[in-house]
């Protein structure tokens, strides 16, 4: 009971910190703001806790709803940028001029993400069992996991880049803290893969922001995105259970 209370009391200590932090946000920008960066990244880290065995874990059941959780935060993020006076194109989602420019930065944060994937496995770092769990091994799960891998693609990059680094340098007046915290927050979401896997996406967090920070648009961030894990998914995965 007594953890129980001292975690309720971070959680209120740690929201109102970033309520304060972001004074100069508008209340909608500002309680997404504390919802993505407080009660959210709790939430899964005390998720990956609770978890056991995951060998019982229906994938299907899985893939739906974290899809389902990840369109309604990003639809949550972009009511609450919009009414909190943000534009579109500040959030990244204006059509991007020059196609060749936003495919060459897709490949180039998809190769950048393969290699590091690939130094962990020859460091030898495990991944999570519940990570090996959700390699789709059906053809209907494979087909589900493609539309999982398309929706955190569009709906991450909307949440963590376009609206958080965004709001967060809207909040501070610092890139550089927005990209930090952003990925931050960006890592911790992924504490079912365990503190390496929370490590690793956290640098795939700021390799991700670098396109929507020099280009203005998400759209290649959002490629390489759903690509990764299309390539995780459906080859680095597999290759490392063999």
């Amino acid at each position: 009971m007594n953890s129980k209370r001292g975690l309720l009391l971070l959680l209120l200590l740690g929201s109102a910190v970033v309520w304060a932090a972001s004074a100069e946000l508008k209340w909608p920008v500002r309680l997404v703001t504390v919802l993505l960066l407080v009660p959210l990244p709790a939430a899964l880290v005390i998720q990956a806790r609770l978890l056991g065995d995951p060998a019982g874990l229906p994938r299907l059941s899985i893939y739906a709803s974290s899809g389902a959780t990840q369109l309604f935060l990003a639809a949550v993020a972009v009511f609450a940028a919009l009414a909190g006076g943000f534009r579109p194109y500040a959030l990244g989602l204006a059509v991007p001029v020059g196609w060749g420019t936003q495919l060459a930065w897709a490949a180039g944060v998809t190769a950048l993400a393969t290699v590091l994937n690939l130094v962990s496995e020859r460091l030898g770092i495990r991944e999570s069992a519940l990570l090996f769990h959700l390699l789709p091994r059906t053809r209907t799960e494979k087909g589900a996991f493609v539309a999982l891998s398309l929706t955190a693609g569009v709906c991450e990059e909307i949440v963590f880049r376009g609206f958080l680094i965004t709001a967060v340098t809207a909040a501070s007046g610092s890139l550089a803290l927005a990209l930090l915290i952003s990925s931050l927050a960006f890592g911790v979401v992924h504490a079912y893969q365990e503190p390496s896997g929370v490590a690793r996406a956290t640098l795939l967090g700021l390799v991700l922001a670098a396109p929507f920070v020099l280009t203005g648009s998400l759209a290649a961030s959002m490629l390489a995105h759903a690509t990764i894990d299309l390539v995780g998914g459906f080859w680095l995965g597999p290759r490392l259970l063999r």
